[in-house]
């Protein structure tokens, strides 16, 4: 009984470190000279890290709490109202405003992909990655159980912190992401807690909808892919006006909602404690 309990209380860290070290282990894979077609599966399960972590320590460590079938319920939750589906093209919109506050002080226009087939893979990609491989684990399970000890905004920042340390292994690697390279992890940093902050006021509002969530990362993932910055390597110039726009739209949010729930719902209300099982 001991032992169950501790594999409970102790959960949580064990989805982190599972979710960090399967994808370094994966990226290592990827990165092994693989055939193409091995490389692209190595690099899904590796951006799918998160979620398998999430299914692996609720099959094996916390076996008569919540079910994976309870967490994919997540993606089920899609009658919210519009405006959540609004909120989650933010990220669309923050990179047009940048991009163009960057252009209208003399920097350089964007280069867009020139052909439909590069906007549909580069769609697919998103969609198959990080899009619906990370959101199960780090908003389906991890959030809510942060959330059961902490007010949302201390856990957005703790999971804006884990949610960026995810992406250092990203930084050595060449050719795809040279662009996330030049972004100085700094301020990589300040936004994924920004953003983290946002999709937990998302999340929080929405009853617990991964899906919702997921389309934030989606949207996120795909206004980068089409190029709402300059070619890398990038000037630091926009990096920091969007972190700016970032912060400031998540400051607008903990003082428009409250720093404990991010929503005008009384707690009762509220799906903070989502999939928790009490010890």
């Amino acid at each position: 009984m001991l032992v169950k309990t501790s594999l409970k209380k102790y959960s949580l860290l064990y989805f982190i470190v599972l979710s960090y070290v399967l994808h370094f282990i994966l990226l290592n894979v990827m990165m092994s000279r693989l055939p193409t077609f091995s490389f692209f599966i190595a690099y899904i399960l590796a951006a799918w890290s998160p979620n398998l972590s999430a299914f692996i320590v609720l099959r094996f460590i916390i076996k008569d709490g919540p079910s994976i079938h309870e967490l994919l319920e997540g993606w089920t939750k899609w009658k919210v109202n519009v405006t959540w589906y609004i909120v989650a093209f933010l990220p669309l919109a923050i990179g047009v405003i940048s991009t163009g506050i960057y252009y209208l002080v003399g920097g350089t226009a964007p280069e867009f992909p020139s052909s439909a087939s590069t906007y549909l893979m580069g769609l697919l990609m998103c969609i198959i990655t990080g899009a619906t491989g990370e959101e199960l684990g780090w908003r389906g399970f991890a959030l809510p159980r942060i959330q059961s000890e902490y007010g949302s905004l201390s856990s957005s920042i703790l999971l804006g912190v884990i949610w960026a340390g995810w992406h250092i292994p990203y930084w050595p690697i060449p050719g795809w992401f040279a662009k996330m390279q030049s972004i100085p992890f700094a301020a990589f940093t300040l936004q994924s807690i920004a953003k983290s902050v946002i999709m937990t006021w998302i999340y929080s509002n929405t009853n617990g909808s991964v899906l919702l969530a997921s389309l934030f990362h989606l949207v996120l993932n795909y206004s980068l892919f089409l190029g709402l910055l300059p070619d890398s390597p990038l000037p630091i110039e926009p990096i920091i006006i969007s972190t700016i726009i970032w912060i400031v739209f998540a400051v607008m949010v903990v003082l428009n909602f409250g720093s404990s729930t991010f929503s005008r719902k009384s707690n009762s209300e509220m799906p903070l404690k989502l999939g928790v099982t009490e010890n």
